[in-house]
């Protein structure tokens, strides 16, 4: 286990590269994803597996952290926001970084309309506090 914040700690981990996937001890998921890169369905795939294995095919709240600069293509925007890409998942909050991240991550909200309550942040505090009414 190793200490986060405010005596958090990650039960389980997985690391694919290109993004983290943790368990923290609040029950909460945490996807902590890289810089700049533009994520695909394929890749957005592996992340959902990786969600499922380290929660124990359980759903959770989730924190996703998009890495600056960091994007999804067509098919990963399609996929997360699908009951299959978010079986693993009881509530999306997006920590965002930029205004080009508000703006994909609106449109991802209005356009692809994804199946789980999903909000954007910008205070990692909050994001948290919405997600553990989800507990």
């Amino acid at each position: 286990m190793v200490a986060i914040e405010n005596n958090i700690t990650f039960l389980e981990s997985i690391d694919l590269g290109y993004a983290s996937v943790h368990l923290r001890s609040d029950g909460i998921l945490l996807i902590n994803t890289v810089d700049n890169h533009l994520f695909t369905g394929e890749e957005s795939r592996a992340i959902t597996e990786a969600l499922g294995t380290v929660s124990g095919g359980i759903a959770r709240p989730v924190l996703k952290v998009a890495g600056k600069y960091s994007s999804a293509d067509e098919s990963a925007r399609i996929y997360t926001a699908s009951p299959e890409g978010l079986r693993y998942t009881l509530a999306d909050a997006v920590l965002i970084n930029s205004m080009a991240q508000r703006i994909i991550g609106n449109f991802y909200l209005q356009v692809n309309k994804p199946s789980k309550p999903t909000r954007l942040f910008t205070s990692r505090e909050d994001a948290i506090k919405w997600l553990k009414t989800f507990l």
